[in-house]
């Protein structure tokens, strides 16, 4: 019985390690949003915030239009349950 408590840890534990996005979402007119969290200590807010980018990037880009970031703010992590976070307004114009 033991042994099967094994892998469902071992997934808990990867699954906390993984980097998670919300997606672009709408943020106002013309206005866009989408935040990247971890909850590792190796992974950086600053690799979140490019990571964000990139995505925001990807989104207007295939809107044949350019990405401008309006805003970005990072949530470094925190103790037991504060994830690192990285959010990114943008406009695609």
């Amino acid at each position: 019985m033991k042994k099967r408590h094994i892998p469902i840890a071992a997934v808990i534990f990867l699954g906390a390690c993984s980097i998670h996005s919300t997606g672009v979402v709408p943020n106002g007119e013309d206005r866009y949003k989408v935040t990247h969290l971890n909850g590792s200590a190796s992974v950086s807010t600053d690799s979140l915030t490019a990571d964000a980018i990139n995505e925001a990037n990807a989104y207007c880009t295939q809107n044949q239009s350019e990405l401008k970031v309006t805003n970005s703010k990072e949530t470094h992590l925190g103790s037991l349950g504060q994830w690192a976070e990285s959010e990114v307004e943008f406009t695609c114009e």
